[in-house]
C-alpha cells in the first residue's frame, strides 16, 4: 500500500491517537474539537484546526 493510497486502514487504535491529540492541541490552544471522529473531517477541517494563526 503506497502513502497516497486512500483506501488505508484506519483501526481504533488510530482513531484514538489522533483524537488525544487532537483534544491536547484544543486544550493548549483554546480551538474547539471537530464535531464527529477524525477520520471522517475534511481536508480544510483538519487545516482549520492544526493551522497555527
Amino acid at each position: 500500500m503506497s502513502p497516497d493510497d486512500d483506501t488505508a486502514v484506519i483501526t481504533l487504535e488510530d482513531q484514538h491517537l489522533a483524537r488525544l491529540l487532537m483534544t491536547t492541541w484544543a486544550l493548549i490552544t483554546g480551538r474547539a474539537v471537530p464535531d464527529g471522529p477524525p477520520s471522517r473531517l475534511t481536508g480544510q477541517q483538519l487545516i482549520d484546526f492544526w493551522a497555527d494563526v
